[in-house]
């Protein structure tokens, strides 16, 4: 008797599973992917130019090794000389042939000196980003160029010449982009920057962090970063540089075309591919560098960076980098890397290129880097957090030990020549399935009307203003949510309460401090939330990663003059207006801000809105109270 059930095959899949893909492994249900596993990868092939870093081929160690021994015959028998001599030969032999953590001994000594000087560090500028980044490379500066009426930054390090793309919320076709690198170009790199959320300064049990969990699993099937930038750098080093300007006019101007030509074949590939981006302005560069490494964007007494041998300090955060020395089997396992905790933030660099004799036209040279950073109390679980998501996913890695100082500036977007000794030959055709997929991060909000989750950019590295208008309910909801994803804030005269409920989410008095009280510095792992009132004292000067929110029942022109971003709930039809004017939204747009339920919020942006509904968790319900949805006053309710 039939059962309606089709019997699979004996060792195989249905076509239904056929056509879903391969099913997830062990390793994958371990990680919590349930979907189809990756794609399985090809093994990559180690290059011996990886192995030749530092100073001293294996010939020459062979050398001076039969020399030493050619020494020790040429004294026997010459009394005391002799004793002399085989020590210095047994000295000099252990020095080329002794390995300690994968380099020989004679490797040390340079790599030593290296890290001796940048213990000494360099001298501060008058810009307090531009002085610390000179702690890494003291001859780094940025300014703005203009080729064919398009102006880039194009950064200089003594080494080479630079330039960053930043791509939003899309996946990098590295197999496209790799032509560039046919065109004199020497490196390319992508920096992916994954700050988790919540975020794990707070206890996992703290009602802020353990509402963002649940609300952000139900809405987004998983919990978006607090914060996610990807950035594509285009380097010419100065020996490149010559040849590829010669044809452009020679000297500093070539240089500046060569790299404009780059930046728009660049350009013209992740159009093709869909990708949203922007290429970075000089002011933008250096911010995005100040970021990467980890930099709080004011200006602090004394050394900001301090080196060792097997991490960085960096402006209270520890920090330390690895080279991937073998690569995963299947796409997809990168990614996980990035979201380990309880790490602040964690940083993959992927660098191609320059090309070289060892490879083909189908290959190219392959580098990988991972930094993790956290606070000193956390910095030990961070690391064996990553070397337990790095064994279980295939991956294998080397800490840099000794060259810690080179890397935190190699994996930022500089292009910089990378430190390390494993090089990999990598098919031109997998580049785009080793990639990680970095998703969108920001303040996961709520969801639109097609149930898709809605990211607010809250906090960034422009200083930004935003207007909160309505009841106190989305106001505190904001509170609730950029205190999960890491941010302190600062209440007003008319946000007392914000106080107390930053004590009841988090568990700590330090979260949210009363009005009048300092604000909290700054940094890209702990930005700032500042609450004014419309007429209370001025804002605190605009900062990187520090966010004013101005809080208002209504909203009135001098307010709107000065924002960034509007959050709002349902508005009267001339509140529509005032602000569909200062924000230049369409016209068919305007009517829908007055016809929203009740409980959803609209996210005003230049020439933009969205409107989402927060579906508050169990745990904001009890305490915020939210509304309960009515029908809208006039019409039908936005999509």
């Amino acid at each position: 008797m039939s059962t309606g059930r089709t019997a699979a095959p004996r060792g195989g899949n249905t076509p239904n599973q056929r056509a879903a893909g391969p099913r997830p492994t062990m390793d994958d249900r371990l990680a919590g992917r349930s979907g189809p596993a990756g794609t399985e990868l090809p093994a990559l092939r180690a290059l011996p130019a990886g192995r030749r870093r530092l100073p001293g081929p294996a010939v020459g160690q062979l050398v001076a090794v039969e020399v030493a021994a050619f020494a020790i015959a040429a004294v026997v028998g010459r009394g005391l000389l002799l004793p002399i001599v085989v020590a210095l030969a047994v000295l000099v032999t252990l020095l080329l042939l002794g390995r300690w953590r994968g380099r020989w001994w004679y490797q040390q000594i340079p790599l030593r000196l290296r890290y001796r000087r940048a213990r000494r560090g360099a001298r501060g500028g008058v810009d307090p980003r531009r002085g610390a980044l000179r702690e890494l490379a003291p001859r780094l500066s940025a300014a703005d160029v203009t080729e064919r009426d398009a102006t880039y930054g194009l950064g200089y390090d003594g080494a080479g010449w630079f330039a960053v793309i930043e791509v939003r919320d899309a996946a990098v076709p590295l197999s496209a982009l790799a032509e560039l690198l046919d065109d004199r170009l020497t490196r390319l790199t992508v920096s992916y920057r994954y700050r988790v959320a919540p975020t794990p300064r707070l206890t996992a049990w703290a009602p802020a962090a353990m509402s963002y969990q649940d609300g952000s699993a139900k809405l987004a099937g998983r919990v978006p970063p607090g914060d996610a930038a990807t950035h594509l750098c285009l380097r010419l080093d100065t020996r490149d540089a010559v040849t590829a300007a010669d044809s452009r006019g020679g000297g500093t101007a070539g240089v500046s075309r060569a790299l404009a030509a780059a930046l728009r074949r660049a350009e013209r590939v992740l159009s093709a591919a869909g990708a949203a981006h922007r290429t970075l302005r000089a002011d933008e560069l250096l911010a995005a560098l100040t970021t990467s490494v980890g930099l709080a964007p004011v200006a602090l007494p004394g050394r900001r960076i301090a080196p060792g041998w097997d991490r960085c300090d960096v402006d209270g955060y520890r920090q330390v980098s690895y080279q991937v020395t073998g690569w995963p089997p299947r796409a997809g396992r990168l990614d996980a890397l990035l979201a380990t905790g309880p790490a602040a933030w964690t940083t993959l660099t992927l660098v191609l290129g320059p090309r070289t004799g060892t490879t083909d036209d189908a290959e190219l040279p392959l580098r990988g880097y991972l930094r993790v950073a956290a606070p000193p109390d956390a910095f030990g679980a961070a690391t064996e957090s990553l070397a337990k998501a790095a064994a279980l996913h295939g991956v294998t890695l080397r800490r840099l030990d000794g060259e810690q100082h080179t890397a935190l500036y190699a994996t930022a977007p500089t292009g910089a020549e990378p430190p390390g000794t494993a090089v990999h030959a990598a098919p031109v055709a997998t580049l785009d399935r080793l990639a990680p997929a970095v998703p969108a991060g920001g303040l996961l909000l709520g969801r639109d009307p097609d149930r898709k989750p809605v990211l607010v950019p809250l906090f960034g590295d422009r200083p930004r203003r935003v207007l909160l208008i309505g009841s106190i309910w989305p106001t505190r909801l904001v509170l609730l949510r950029c205190l999960a994803v890491g941010a302190r804030a600062r209440a007003s005269a008319g946000t007392p309460d914000w106080v107390s409920l930053g004590r009841w989410a988090t568990g700590a008095d330090h979260w949210v401090l009363p009005a009048g009280a300092p604000v909290p510095a700054a940094h890209p792992a702990a930005p700032v939330l500042v609450a004014v009132d419309p007429t209370g004292p001025a804002a605190p000067p605009p900062m990187p990663w520090q966010t004013v929110a101005a809080t208002a029942t209504r909203p009135s022109a001098a307010l709107l003059s000065g924002a960034d971003l509007v959050l709002t709930g349902k508005l009267l039809p001339a509140d529509a207006r005032l602000i569909g004017t200062a924000f230049g939204l369409p016209d068919e747009q305007l009517g829908l801000l007055s016809r929203m339920y009740d409980d959803m919020v609209a996210i005003v942006e230049p020439g933009a809105v969205r409107f989402c509904w927060p579906t508050p968790t169990t745990v904001e319900t009890e305490i915020l109270t939210p509304p309960r949805r009515h029908q809208p006053a006039l019409g039908a309710p936005p999509r």
